[in-house]
Order: structure tokens, then C-alpha cells, then sequence
């Protein structure tokens, strides 16, 4: 475990808000809206998932469950193991096991293992975003930090959007697998 030195925080903390800062951030608000289009899909496909699996209301309860779920366990795990490991590997391991969870979810044959992959895919995706926003936030001066977190927020509506969008032309399994591409 190291400690930056005060040089290095001096460095931080007398960098203006910048070209670099600004494309952080946009990979911040897209990342943000893949997560949205990853949680906000559910509410658009439990009619397909009635109709084909024959579900009671509360297996439904159970499938909106599962990427709440799923991201508690990704936030809990995320606080335990990104010093450890570093943000750039959680996030690269994150994304990889979100987008490979999603997609296996969208092909599942049964409602079980859909659940079960809805939430390990909402586990990664938590611990992703919680490696991406510590990383975001440490390139930070402190000057501009606050603003600058906060405009991740526009993310999630934009997200929003795209499944809503997407919801009405796309099959079920197709919008699963969209929102974790």
C-alpha cells in the first residue's frame, strides 16, 4: 500500500480543469448511462418475461430484485477489494464480467438462471462503477471536484432514455443484451 507523496498531491491540486478532465467526465457520463440502460431495462420487459415463462407477480418482484440486489453485493465487495487490487483492474474486470454476465443473461433458458446472471451482472457493474467514480475523482483538484462529480449524475438519464428508445423495438432478449454491450 503506498501513500502519495505531498508532491504528488501538490501536482493534483495545482492542475487547472482541463482537456483531460473533460474527457474523464464523458467517459463518466457514458458509463453512468450504460449502467441506467442496465437497471432501467427490467421495467420494460416483465410482460415478455409473463408471457413466456408463465410468471406469477412474484417472480416478478424477484427479477426487479435482482439488480438491486446484485449491486449491493458489487458496492460491499467493491469497498473490500479496489485498494487491493487497484481501480484500473476492478474496472476492466468489472466491465468485462458485467458485459459477459449480461449477455449470458439475455440467452438464459430458464427464469432461474436469468435471475441469478441479472444479478451477478449488477454485481460487476456496482463494483465497476465504484472503481470508476474513486479513479474519476482522484484526478480531481479539490477546487473543481464537487461540480465535476456531480455531472456524472446526467448519465443516468440519458440512460434512461436509451432504454426507453430501445424497449419499443427491440425483443427482450435483444434489450438484455443491449444494455450490456
Amino acid at each position: 500500500r503506498t501513500i502519495m507523496s505531498n508532491d504528488v498531491v501538490q501536482a493534483i491540486e495545482s492542475l487547472p480543469i482541463g482537456r483531460f478532465h473533460h474527457l474523464h467526465l464523458a467517459r463518466q457520463i457514458c458509463a453512468w448511462a450504460c449502467f441506467a440502460l442496465c437497471q432501467e431495462c427490467a421495467a420494460y420487459i416483465f410482460d415478455a418475461l409473463e408471457q413466456e415463462w408463465l410468471l406469477s407477480a412474484d417472480d416478478l418482484g424477484y427479477f426487479a430484485s435482482a439488480f438491486p440486489a446484485g449491486c449491493v453485493v458489487g458496492s460491499l465487495a467493491s469497498a473490500a477489494l479496489l485498494d487491493r487490487f487497484g481501480r484500473r483492474p476492478a474496472l476492466v474486470a468489472g466491465t468485462a464480467a458485467a458485459a459477459f454476465c449480461g449477455a449470458l443473461a439475455a440467452a438464459s433458458p430458464r427464469f432461474e438462471a436469468l435471475l441469478l446472471l441479472r444479478g451477478a451482472q449488477a454485481a460487476a457493474w456496482a463494483y465497476a462503477q465504484a472503481a470508476a467514480t474513486a479513479w474519476y475523482a482522484e484526478f480531481l483538484p479539490t477546487a473543481g471536484r464537487g461540480p465535476l462529480i456531480a455531472a456524472v449524475s446526467i448519465g443516468w438519464p440519458v440512460g434512461r432514455g436509451v432504454a426507453i428508445s430501445l424497449a419499443a423495438a427491440l425483443s427482450w432478449r435483444a434489450l438484455l443484451l443491449s444494455s450490456s454491450a
